[in-house]
């Protein structure tokens, strides 16, 4: 039987190049196994970098549809290079895949996230309870539906769910690739794998000993560890 082929993939644009090394670092610590890194629109210097890390592959961001009335400022800058996500997992060149948002540290070995990847679909987080709610209240996701975080994906190349997401966000009025996700699993009826939150601890939860991976996710949190960043380099 043949071994099937493992890697990382991540994404970076021009506004979150401040990240990169911080993100590199992080993950080498621990983790010796190939890493993509999808070109969302970084700068040269910041794509000559990644060559010397592991791939980079282009990616033209998507044109999408209408976004929805409660969108911030902030979301809407975002918005096209959330909604590239899709087709951006298409693009891995492994059998099994972790998606590893740039505003993630990884904290320890990989390994064991590797050993639930799914047959056919995700395996992923649940959002913050808080999150969720927010996102029903402002009519991004059913009531009834539940949210997930895509900050951490673990997936196979030939998830049906993936070509679906994909073709979903090209049009969408969705808010982001994260409720559009969360929409499509709940009316298609998905079955996905939930992963313990160790493996995508997502800010502003506080991190524990076991945490795989630690999210400084949404604007708070990148807020947060710009700070923390700016202190450790003064200190």
């Amino acid at each position: 039987m043949t071994k099937k082929s493992q890697g990382i993939l991540t994404g970076c644009d021009s506004h979150h190049e401040w990240m990169l090394k911080w993100w590199w670092n992080s993950y080498q610590k621990s983790n010796s196994y190939p890493v993509t890194f999808i070109d969302f629109g970084m700068t040269q210097g910041a794509k000559k970098w990644c060559e010397t890390k592991g791939k980079v592959l282009a990616l033209n961001i998507n044109e999408a549809g209408a976004a929805p009335e409660c969108a911030s400022t902030f979301a809407r800058i975002k918005r096209k290079t959330w909604l590239s996500k899709p087709q951006a997992l298409l693009k891995t060149p492994y059998d099994e895949t972790i998606w590893i948002d740039i505003d993630a540290e990884v904290k320890q070995s990989l390994t064991p996230l590797f050993n639930k990847c799914p047959e056919n679909t995700f395996a992923l987080c649940p959002e913050l309870f808080f999150r969720e709610e927010a996102e029903k209240s402002a009519g991004l996701i059913p009531k009834d539906a539940k949210s997930f975080n895509t900050g951490v994906i673990v997936y196979p190349a030939n998830a049906p769910i993936l070509s679906l997401w994909a073709e979903a966000a090209k049009q969408t009025t969705a808010l982001g690739d994260q409720d559009l996700l969360s929409r499509l699993i709940f009316e298609k009826k998905v079955s996905v794998t939930l992963l313990p939150s160790a493996f995508n601890r997502i800010h502003p939860a506080l991190g524990k000993s076991n945490d795989v991976i630690y999210h400084y996710a949404s604007q708070m949190g990148q807020s947060t560890l710009l700070e923390k960043l700016k202190t450790e380099a003064i200190s």
